[in-house]
């Protein structure tokens, strides 16, 4: 069983052209069809599979999408579903790093952020899940550089978190809250995107 159905073909990734029908007209090119569905179904039979006359199939057509590729509908709509997944939780672990709920206030008492792990981006754009070391709040001044600070107004506060990449070859770093470069612990570090950030180590 796939993600999109329990069809083996579906895994290959191979497709087969429908019959069209010219009013009342005969399929054209029928030999050529016929081969060409021996060829996707592997010569297989569906009596060897088991179906017999009466039951019920589910038929899914591959549909073109902008770049003019080939996509079956189920898997475009995963995709999507998972995109939207990571941008929620993305957006949770953002709220957690600031101490704020989904509207934007404070927390009554915020997570300690001290001692999670967290996956962050050094400054050669390679990822590592490092530690949070210390966490300051800082004034934003016109002499910051960083992309983030760029888009406050200068005076407005700021949230960061102090994280080492000395055991892979960097420096420690103070990075802003709502960087790009910070990332829930296994996001872009393990292969799974479900593991949920460490707690902080007492």
């Amino acid at each position: 069983t796939s993600t999109f159905g329990p069809w083996a073909l579906l895994c290959k990734n191979r497709f087969a052209a429908l019959p069209k029908r010219d009013n009342d007209s005969e399929v054209k090119n029928w030999e050529g069809l016929k081969e060409n569905w021996q060829s996707f179904a592997d010569h297989a039979s569906v009596e060897s599979i088991g179906l017999v006359d009466g039951d019920s199939l589910m038929v899914e057509c591959a549909i073109l999408n902008r770049n003019g590729e080939f996509v079956w509908p189920r898997e475009a709509a995963a995709k999507a579903g998972r995109a939207k997944q990571l941008e929620e939780k993305n957006m949770k672990f953002r709220q957690m790093l600031k101490g704020v709920d989904e509207n934007g206030k404070p927390l009554p008492n915020p997570q300690d952020l001290v001692g999670m792990r967290v996956d962050a981006m050094d400054t050669s754009g390679k990822w590592f899940q490092v530690e949070i070391e210390k966490v300051q709040i800082v004034t934003v001044d016109t002499d910051e550089e960083d992309s983030v600070e760029e888009d406050r107004k200068v005076g407005e506060e700021s949230k960061q978190v102090l994280v080492d990449f000395a055991d892979h070859g960097g420096h420690s770093e103070w990075i802003d809250v709502d960087s790009d470069r910070l990332a829930a612990a296994g996001r872009f570090t393990l292969e799974s995107v479900d593991a949920p950030p460490d707690p902080p180590q007492k």
